[in-house]
């Protein structure tokens, strides 16, 4: 009898390591969902991000997942995702703005928003009151100057829930050293964590830190046997455009990422969206291999998707 081919069972072997790590993957980013369904993930893990003071703009950062998004915020998020892309949806083919989809969208059990909120001045003033306070018993780490390097120390993505946890006492110093170098704020002062003017989760709480001039919409998911972060929405209203909040807020979910150990950040951009195309490419983001423009160069496209690869868990280097 002839020799038997093991042609057969290195497939099956390969099939089912392949599977493995599709599950694997898939279990991570479940983590990562859970993780961040509730609780304050900025105040755990960002403290210098819950507060951005720059270009004449001082306002005030929380996150909410989408269950606990106060439905004023979630009707205002609609409203101004509505007049600055309506045109942009109808001018591409097969896309067209609807209202019941965008709400549903921003609706969804999945999605995370980063809120900021322009805060007056004596919200200021009561914040700063605050903050005293809780510095009271030890000196703050001040803000780093903007640009300064901070290099990430990311979480495996098998380890996902510790991306959104308390940070044992023992790093607490060295993420908020991290944090304050990356959020370069001009004023070292940062929002008190779970004070009225913190960010926090935001489900019973009616006491806003201000007025909504800004969102981003992420979400934890997995795209061609990866885990991403994909950033559905960024939004930022007339009166707070061009004070650098939009690349703050790019910073922020880059550093969110790299800590969650996802292995890319993703987004989706329209052609006609000159100003974001531009601050994108500066932050370093290329075409993804699916976006239409990489499948076809030459074709007329309306939109890319694009892409950013971040460096592996150190964990996962050879």
């Amino acid at each position: 009898m002839a020799k038997k081919s093991s042609k057969g069972k290195d497939k099956k072997l390969a099939r089912k390591a392949e599977n493995e790590r599709a599950a694997a993957v898939a279990a991570a980013v479940k983590v990562l969902n859970e993780g961040s369904a509730s609780g304050d993930l900025l105040a755990a893990h960002y403290p210098a991000f819950t507060r951005f003071d720059r270009n004449g703009l001082t306002a005030a950062l929380r996150f909410y997942a989408a269950k606990e998004l106060p439905h004023a915020l979630l009707d205002w998020a609609l409203g101004l995702t509505r007049d600055h892309m309506a045109a942009l949806y109808d001018a591409c083919p097969g896309w067209g703005w609807s209202d019941a989809k965008k709400r549903a969208e921003l609706a969804d059990p999945a999605a995370r928003y980063l809120v900021v909120f322009e805060q007056q001045q004596a919200q200021q003033q009561q914040q700063q009151q605050q903050q005293q306070q809780a510095d009271a018993g030890g000196a703050s780490v001040p803000a780093a100057a903007e640009g300064e390097a901070a290099a990430a120390a990311p979480l495996t993505a098998a380890a996902g829930a510790a991306a959104v946890e308390a940070p044992a006492a023992a790093s607490a110093l060295d993420e908020q050293r991290e944090n304050s170098a990356v959020a370069g704020n001009t004023s070292g002062t940062q929002a008190a964590p779970g004070s009225s003017n913190a960010s926090g989760s935001g489900g019973g709480d009616s006491c806003l830190p201000g007025r909504p001039v800004a969102f981003l919409h992420f979400r934890f998911e997995v795209e061609e046997g990866e885990a991403v972060l994909y950033c559905y929405e960024i939004q930022v209203a007339a009166a707070a455009q061009g004070k650098g909040l939009g690349r703050f807020l790019m910073q922020l979910l880059e550093l969110v990422g790299r800590r969650s150990g996802v292995a890319r950040l993703m987004l989706t951009v329209f052609h006609a969206n000159t100003a974001a195309l531009a601050l994108y490419k500066r932050l370093g983001y290329v075409l993804d291999n699916d976006s239409p423009g990489a499948v076809d160069p030459s074709g007329d496209h309306k939109y890319e998707i694009l892409t950013k690869r971040l460096p592996a868990p150190a964990a996962a280097k050879a």
